[in-house]
């Protein structure tokens, strides 16, 4: 079997390559059947766009959280103005000392209205990875604040994944586990994967990693079935 570095090697040459061009990111490799689905090029693209590509002065502000883990994302689906409010699940916040607000778009009486969003403050990477599956159109039922509903999620719909079982296409949600416990530490969401087999490596869009209060992240080149990779969830609609 051709390691991934000789594949690698074989790609520079220009041989036998398939190009797999996604948010931003060319991957290239050996032809493969795996393909983004329409939901998940959705959803990688959403995600994308909330850490990297979009100039809004809103969006650009809003890839920082404040003091107390004060974050747009999750005050996006605490925001009592929301139509799709949905506040389960998740850690303890610190809404009260969140005295801080920017713009973004909520559905209000049926019509999607920009608007001032409050921040909240909790662990909020599944906020920020469930906010890129619900303004792509996916289902976002059994979801909440946690990391680990995302396994939830693909249980139910049967779009989950072990890690190393599966090539990880856009929109997939990535879980860790960080202490290698066996339970869900984070989750964030593919935008860009390197498609010839299990043992290639994506980019992804997380929220909430990065140091002090956390950081909506683009991280690059990480391994499938890198030591503290969990497993992967498909968006569907």
């Amino acid at each position: 079997m051709i390691s991934r570095n000789a594949r690698r090697a074989l790609a520079g040459l220009g041989l036998s390559l398939a190009m797999t061009v996604t948010s931003g990111v060319v991957f290239t490799g050996a032809a493969s059947a795996v393909v983004d689905s329409s939901m998940g090029a959705a959803v990688g693209k959403l995600a994308y766009e909330q850490g990297v590509t979009s100039d809004s002065a809103s969006v650009i502000a809003r890839r920082t959280a404040r003091s107390g883990l004060c974050n747009y994302y999750t005050g996006f689906w605490f925001d009592s103005y929301n139509d799709r409010q949905s506040t389960a699940g998740g850690y303890n916040t610190s809404k009260a000392s969140c005295d801080h607000a920017s713009s973004g778009y909520e559905f209000h009486n049926g019509t999607q209205t920009w608007t001032s969003v409050g921040w909240v403050g909790r662990n909020w990477c599944a906020d920020f990875a469930k906010f890129a599956f619900y303004w792509a159109g996916a289902d976002t039922e059994h979801i909440n604040g946690l990391a680990s509903s995302f396994k939830t999620y693909g249980v139910a719909m049967g779009t989950y994944h072990s890690a190393g079982s599966y090539i990880p296409r856009r929109g997939d949600a990535v879980m860790y586990d960080w202490d290698l416990d066996g339970d869900i530490d984070h989750v964030g969401i593919i935008t860009s994967w390197y498609a010839d087999n299990t043992d290639g490596t994506y980019g992804s869009v997380e929220g909430n990693r990065g140091g002090g209060n956390g950081e909506v992240v683009h991280k690059t080149n990480q391994d499938n079935n890198g030591t503290y990779v969990y497993g992967f969830t498909t968006p569907v609609a």
